[in-house]
């Protein structure tokens, strides 16, 4: 979903969840570390956040 569809500046959370409602789902990038999501969509991966809908 494109931001110039909001009537209003969404938050990181909105753009999420407009992202995992519309079926992506992130992918992990291969670190020394091994396999992380990175940015703000790891908060899929380690259950933060404080939205419940994203499960």
């Amino acid at each position: 979903m494109a931001v110039a569809v909001w009537d209003r500046q969404p938050c990181a959370e909105e753009l999420l969840l407009a992202r995992i409602e519309s079926g992506w789902r992130p992918t992990a990038t291969a670190t020394r570390e091994g396999d992380v999501v990175l940015g703000y969509a790891a908060r899929l991966a380690d259950g933060g956040g404080s939205s419940e809908e994203l499960d």
